[in-house]
């Protein structure tokens, strides 16, 4: 079984996970970035496909949203996983994946989660630092990746 894990990452947290859950499943399994449009692998290739992304603003990154739409009909067709990276908590959480990907897609998917999040304010730019620290309420860089979050999914997955 060959598995693709998508994913965009703004960070690097988005990354970490997709090489967590990377090193955590069996068989063939392929983590591709897909920033633009350029990058995107051939989902027909592969038995599963993995979609990870991180919110900002309360949105996934355009990346993602679009190859979700344009690769929806071949999606469908797969066994498909969603997990996003956020500091909401979990169970607050969910409500992005179902608002931010295709209904079709959510309902399709066998498996979905939230790994936790992580800020760096060292990655960030001015702007975004100055967002983040008035939203967290700190300066000090935070992680809340959830490792068994991530060993859960690939149990399940």
């Amino acid at each position: 079984m060959k598995t693709l894990i998508v994913y965009d990452s703004t960070h690097g947290t988005v990354k970490e996970c997709a090489g967590k859950l990377e090193g955590r499943l069996s068989g063939e399994v392929t983590a591709v970035k897909i920033s633009n449009k350029k990058s995107w692998p051939v989902v027909d290739d592969f038995d599963n496909v993995i979609i990870g992304a991180s919110i900002h603003a309360g949105k996934i990154q355009k990346s993602v949203g679009s190859f979700c739409r344009e690769n929806l009909d071949k999606l469908t067709n797969k066994k498909v996983g969603i997990f996003l990276c956020t500091l909401t908590p979990a169970d607050q959480a969910f409500h992005y994946i179902e608002e931010q990907f295709p209904p079709e897609l959510v309902q399709h998917a066998s498996e979905k989660s939230c790994f936790g999040g992580a800020v760096h304010f060292e990655r960030m730019n001015f702007i975004e630092r100055f967002i983040m620290k008035k939203i967290t309420k700190s300066a000090s860089n935070i992680y809340q990746v959830s490792e068994d979050a991530i060993t859960h999914f690939a149990s399940e997955f």
